[in-house]
């Protein structure tokens, strides 16, 4: 089969790959692919179609900065109003000739001689690419618990991220284990018509209360008519995630307020006090991530609902028995157990400079990256949402900050005729050690949970430490002296990039 190159390649079709897209379209370089492993764009929002979802960002900061959207109907979006901001983009900036749709990318490969990455997607398409953007998303593959007997359930098992809107759980007895975001935002829509639903819980989440609401006409209609207003509620929504910083990275004190509203909310929705003891968190507010809604504690407190804390012992044939002994009867079970971060199979498929894949490297160095964007031994090779490069705010800022700095890195390399940059590793080893002494004092390394922010090692690999703003100044240019030069056909010639 014929191999095709381009200049770039895009692996992943969400906020970050199509991101990255327009801006290289805006820079007139159109020598560049869009590898999707899906049917359609649209990334996690074209995943998670679970009854309920909807994103916990405010949508006037959850969207692009240069591409508002007046017409969001709701405070906080929802899911089929940013697939379909997305597919709106993706026809609006020109970009759809770039997509390739069911192209899931099986093997990526550095070769040092070239100096290419040398791409297979399953089905078996080759492409080569002087540049290769890894936009897959930490939120791309289901965790999927192994609990013993899970084969022999006989009713449907459904998980959070592949939902099947088939099955009808009308009048059946469900059980939902996990209560994280999803399964806070999806309980509630199948309580009502469940004959019981059974919430498996191994953490209380810190839920407060949700400030959404619908957006009137009348405001939309002054969003198009005057854009500079919704800009200017972009930038309050902005301020007002900045100003949590300060309690989750340098003095978690600081969340006491915040824990006190949701005990109140609590409290206010929920009666019975051997429940509510049952739901209230024994961790500091922002440890795990903290959930917004109204409806999530009286679906739990409705008649037709157990919230069971035992741990599950093995799935049944008819059902789950935990580890004290009973066993409850069941229909269908929802899996809303979240996402493989730390070991996410894509890892296995991408092979750096070395010879070792991402997931060998990650494994044997912990998940370590510089500025959560460029990985030693991975040369022209970015992630997009990639480790310690999250701010407390819209993620879709945390995009908009790497995708500058890719195309600083690539207007480098065209202005002196590169072939390829590589991170120093002292470089990565310095802002690595700097995330770790200023994260090691905040809210999320000592809270007093785990949590999917942290490693195996307990390094909290997800966070910037910092605001939002030290990362976008960060991260508007490349420095040159960060990087080392490889000139093809001379792997072993290095010089730093001054």
């Amino acid at each position: 089969m014929r191999t095709t190159h381009h200049q770039v390649g895009i692996i992943g079709a969400g906020f970050g790959g199509i991101g990255t897209a327009i801006r290289l379209k805006q820079s007139g370089n159109n020598d560049f692919v869009v590898l999707e492993r899906a049917p359609e764009a649209g990334g996690t929002w074209q995943a998670n179609t679970y009854p309920g979802a909807q994103c916990d960002i405010p949508s006037a900061l959850y969207s692009f900065s240069f591409a508002a959207n007046p017409d969001w109907t709701r405070l906080y979006p929802l899911q089929s109003e940013i697939k379909s901001y997305l597919e709106a983009c993706v026809k609006r900036y020109g970009i759809a000739g770039h997509l390739r749709f069911g192209a899931d990318v099986a093997e990526a490969t550095w070769n040092d001689d070239s100096q290419l990455w040398h791409v297979t997607t399953a089905g078996g398409q080759r492409y080569t690419f002087s540049t290769l953007v890894a936009a897959t998303g930490p939120f791309s593959q289901p965790n999927t618990p192994e609990f013993d007997g899970m084969d022999d359930f006989t009713g449907p098992v459904l998980h959070s991220a592949r939902w099947d809107h088939s099955c009808d759980l009308t009048r059946k007895r469900v059980a939902v284990i996990g209560t994280g975001a999803s399964a806070v935002q999806l309980i509630p829509q199948i309580q009502p018509a469940a004959n019981r639903l059974v919430v498996f819980q191994r953490t209380p989440t810190w839920i407060m209360p949700h400030p959404d609401q619908p957006i009137r006409p009348s405001v939309r209609r002054a969003f198009r008519r005057w854009p500079m207003l919704q800009s200017a509620l972009r930038r309050m929504v902005h301020l007002l995630q900045e100003m949590m910083v300060p309690a989750l990275v340098y003095r978690p004190a600081l969340v006491k307020p915040f824990e006190a509203l949701g005990r109140w909310h609590l409290r206010h929705q929920v009666a019975d006090p051997m429940l509510r003891e049952t739901l209230t968190p024994r961790y500091a507010f922002g440890c795990k991530r903290p959930t917004f809604s109204n409806k999530y504690f009286p679906a739990l407190a409705a008649p037709n609902t157990v919230v069971e804390t035992a741990g599950i012992e093995c799935i049944t044939a008819s059902g789950i028995k935990t580890r004290d002994g009973r066993h409850h009867e069941l229909d269908a079970i929802i899996l809303a157990t979240g996402f493989n971060i730390v070991d996410n199979e894509f890892f296995t498929r991408v092979r750096g400079r070395d010879g070792r894949t991402l997931a060998e490297t990650w494994s044997r160095d912990g998940l370590q990256t510089h500025l959560g964007t460029c990985i030693t031994g991975f040369p022209n090779f970015y992630t997009i949402l990639g480790p310690n490069s999250a701010i407390y705010t819209s993620q879709v800022v945390t995009i908009e900050a790497q995708v500058a700095y890719i195309m600083s890195a690539l207007d480098l390399m065209a202005r002196r005729n590169l072939r390829s940059i590589e991170v120093r590793d002292e470089i990565q080893q310095h802002f690595v050690n700097r995330a770790d002494r200023i994260l090691e004092g905040s809210v999320w390394n000592s809270g007093g949970c785990s949590s999917y922010y942290l490693g195996r090692d307990g390094r909290n690999f997800t966070f910037w430490p910092g605001f939002a703003f030290t990362f976008q100044n960060r991260m508007r240019r490349v420095r040159p002296g960060d990087f080392v030069v490889r000139l093809a056909g001379r792997p072993a010639a290095e010089q730093v990039a001054r």
